[in-house]
């Protein structure tokens, strides 16, 4: 059967001399791999509708009982250009490309999910400065959270002297005796929370996508944020990892690398 869908390029791979293997996550049909047949030649119908993170409009032929699908044709919607000219944006679209490859399942479609990749991703194209991605990224985490049944909540209010922990079984706030003394140690599960990362996070709770990118977070808070994520996404997405992804080891020795030159 030969459908059409809308749909983002999360990956792809070689396949044979001249062919692509693409991952999509598509708008009616969920998370699906087609083989895109002759898409690494110089003249390839799909131009260039199969780059990462295209939004582009598919037409495949949809077979039962099979996870591979043959791709008929693509033309792009959204080139999403900028993302691959930073690598600040690379990585955090890479980081909601993987996000979906390790949670969802092939075939189930979420419009809401899609749309909100589709924002998301849009915002990131428009925004020029690498530093602006990481809280629109993490605006992403929190409502990809709830849409997923596991709302990321925080009811508590920092105070002066106190110590706070993010309990990823529960998804809130806690506080515990002794957080700051060393002879502490707390199960996996429990996040350390700075005063910066609690107000991040109420403040993307509390505002719209396009108000993400105003915030700013210190390299400190952009740290616990992502450990804060990885360990909660650990914990209640099958097939997702608490330690850091291979992705995030390779960016940050590809930055390290441009740095040091």
């Amino acid at each position: 059967m030969l459908v059409a869908t809308d749909a983002i390029v999360l990956r792809s791979r070689k396949q044979g001399d001249t062919s692509k293997i693409v991952t999509l996550y598509s708008k009616e049909y969920g998370l699906v791999d087609v083989i895109a047949k002759g898409a690494r030649q110089q003249k390839s119908k799909f131009g260039s509708a199969l780059e990462p993170f295209t939004n582009s409009k598919i037409v495949f032929y949809r077979k039962e009982q099979s996870e591979l699908y043959l791709l008929s044709a693509a033309e792009v919607n959204l080139a999403h250009r900028r993302i691959m000219a930073d690598l600040d944006h690379i990585e955090a679209a890479t980081r909601i490309a993987e996000l979906l490859i390790r949670s969802q399942h092939h075939e189930e479609g979420h419009a809401e999910i899609f749309d909100l990749v589709c924002r998301t991703l849009g915002l990131m194209d428009a925004t020029t400065t690498g530093e602006a991605v990481w809280p629109i990224l993490y605006w992403f985490f929190l409502r990809y959270s709830a849409l997923s049944g596991f709302e990321i909540t925080f009811t508590f209010e920092p105070q002066e002297g106190k110590h706070f922990f993010f309990d990823t079984e529960i998804g809130d706030i806690i506080e515990l005796d002794g957080g700051g003394s060393s002879g502490h140690e707390y199960p996996q599960r429990y996040v350390p929370l700075t005063r910066e990362i609690i107000g991040a996070v109420k403040y993307l709770n509390a505002n719209p996508l396009e108000h993400a990118a105003a915030l700013r977070l210190s390299p400190s808070a952009r740290i616990g944020l992502d450990t804060l994520f990885r360990t909660y996404f650990g914990n209640h997405l099958e097939g997702m990892q608490r330690g850091r992804a291979k992705s995030e080891r390779v960016f940050g020795a590809m930055k390290n690398g441009k740095q040091q030159h």
